[in-house]
């Protein structure tokens, strides 16, 4: 429906809320889902005038008729859920993508504006500190606030009004779900209990950079308070984690579906791991461990229980001594997505359980039919023996989904062992070439580019290696080397039969491989920019 034309003679009277809204709004990254708009606050220089908020009901037509709506009949909260991003800064290229925090006090609090999510932006010595006079009116705002972001905030003012407890009323954010914090919170033990007491709905915590001294406050306070309805809890890039936090979240019992537990340093104790996952391990969807011992002691193990509901396992530190060895799906029956991180090259060897003995070879077959998506760590190196790649992919043969860092040889195999590969991603740090690229597969001919009927040995092999990937719907490619031109697409990518989606990541290709991808939607990144081409309406692809 095109808008019509806006030339009344009667100018629309807006609140101030609107003018604000309208005055710092990126129309760019403004995404409209029915009624519900989603405001990235700015400090753009847009204008506030009548051509803004005629391109604004061009492109949101809907929501622009909400709020106008919403004017007419004297809502008290207009139907917009603001996304808000606060800095100590005021107007600056560095920090144009956040909103200074007079704006948030003078237009947005005072209106009952209505706040799903926050988070803060302060990140140095002098304006670091978060501000305690508004962190308390956000607290005392009926926002309904449902995530809190602080991971940039090094330092927190303890004399927060609302601080310490008790409350006259109710807890200040008990609509909160979404917590994620700085591991290296500069703040007292007292507050830290009081802050987290204030959200007793909260089921998604996530912690960044742990250190020592917060891990001992932040497992104390789970287990104090008692947050019960937490059941996703991320740990990223840990210190050290250690038996007495491992005591401090078995106390909590807690019944967590995530458990994210990234470690930086080499662990020399495989206890507290073992515990935690026993005591998680029936509820458990979703993991991320860190399995890593010292390359001089191979004899480690790890002893892990059956988690009959585990659909995501994320392994970091995985590496050369325990790559090949999968037996550990095996006591994982509903594992649909395995993702092994490069964060080193040695491993400790999973140990099975005592319950081992019930796994029959056939029930091993079906287990591996399960997984349907595998990420394998970013080191190309690993790879140059193409019979261990050949090896995990006749394993895993019913993969939807596979990303690897790859040279030629190894993608010979994914072109000739996954043949049920829906999306493929061939990630940074891979040395291929066109010949990779198009597919190495021998006993194909074709007339060569000059038509001279030759059979032609670079040609030849183009197209049976990728339309051996019938079902191919994503692909994705890094070009390191940039290695990867027009050749690629044109005898190899234009005659997958069901592809959708094409990203290409420094390759080196003209105009014509974007004129030959125009039937599919094609995003190329380059050194400096991102372009994303949507698919033209066509009959059929053009192929030159």
């Amino acid at each position: 429906m095109k808008p019509e034309k806006i030339d009344d003679p009667h100018p629309l009277m807006l609140t101030p809320v609107l003018e604000v809204l309208f005055k710092h709004c990126d129309f760019k990254t403004l995404k409209t889902v029915r009624n519900v708009c989603k405001v990235w606050l700015t400090e753009s220089s847009l204008a506030f005038n009548r051509s803004s908020l005629i391109n604004f009901f061009n492109m949101y037509p809907d929501t622009y008729l909400a709020i106008i709506k919403s004017i007419k009949d004297g809502s008290t909260f207009l139907p917009i859920n603001v996304a808000l991003t606060l800095s100590p800064y005021g107007e600056s290229d560095s920090y144009r993508n956040v909103c200074p925090w007079h704006v948030c006090e003078e237009y947005i609090f005072p209106f009952g504006v209505s706040i799903e999510s926050l988070k803060f932006y302060a990140w140095d010595s002098v304006s670091g500190r978060l501000n305690a006079a508004l962190f308390g009116q956000i607290l005392l705002t009926p926002c309904r606030l449902k995530s809190l972001d602080i991971s940039l905030v090094p330092k927190v003012v303890s004399r927060c009004p609302l601080f310490p407890r008790p409350w006259n009323l109710q807890p200040p954010l008990r609509f909160l779900t979404t917590l994620v914090m700085y591991g290296k919170l500069e703040c007292t033990r007292e507050f830290l209990h009081n802050f987290l007491s204030a959200m007793p709905n909260v089921n998604n915590i996530t912690v960044n950079c742990c250190s020592i001294n917060f891990l001992d406050m932040f497992t104390s306070a789970l287990y104090e308070i008692g947050l019960r309805n937490v059941r996703h809890l991320k740990l990223n890039f840990v210190q050290v984690f250690n038996d007495s936090h491992m005591a401090q979240i078995e106390k909590a019992n807690l019944q967590l579906k995530t458990l994210h537990v990234a470690q930086r340093s080499v662990i020399r104790k495989f206890h507290a791991y073992e515990h935690l996952l026993a005591q998680v391990a029936p509820t458990l969807e979703d993991a991320k461990l860190t399995c890593c011992t010292r390359p001089t002691n191979h004899e480690q193990y790890i002893t892990i229980p059956i988690m009959p509901k585990l659909k995501v396992l994320r392994l970091q530190c995985w590496g050369i001594l325990g790559l090949w060895n999968f037996e550990f799906i095996n006591f994982m029956p509903s594992l649909e997505t395995l993702v092994m991180e490069r964060r080193g090259l040695f491993a400790p060897i999973l140990h099975p359980p005592d319950q081992w003995h019930c796994f029959t070879e056939e029930n091993e077959i079906k287990l591996h039919e399960k997984l349907k998506n595998l990420t394998l760590p970013s080191i190309p190196l690993l790879f140059l023996h193409e019979n261990s790649l050949r090896h995990i992919l006749l394993r895993f043969s019913f993969l939807n989904k596979l990303t690897l860092s790859a040279n030629d040889v190894c993608l010979e195999c994914v072109f000739t062992c996954s043949p049920q590969l829906e999306e493929l991603t061939i990630a940074e740090y891979s040395r291929i070439t066109d010949d990779g690229i198009t597919g190495l597969v021998s006993g194909f001919q074709q007339l060569d580019e000059t038509g001279s009927g030759e059979s032609s040995t670079y040609d030849c092999n183009v197209k049976a290696g990728l339309t051996a990937l019938q079902k191919l719907k994503k692909l994705e490619i890094d070009g390191f080397w940039g290695k990867v031109t027009d050749f690629s697409i044109k005898h190899g990518i234009c005659h997958l039969p069901k592809l959708e989606s094409v990203m290409l990541r420094g390759c080196k290709i003209s105009d014509w491989s974007i004129r030959a991808l125009s039937s599919i939607q094609l995003t190329v990144v380059g050194h400096d920019s991102l372009h994303t081409f949507e698919p033209e309406p066509m009959d059929e692809p053009i192929y030159l």
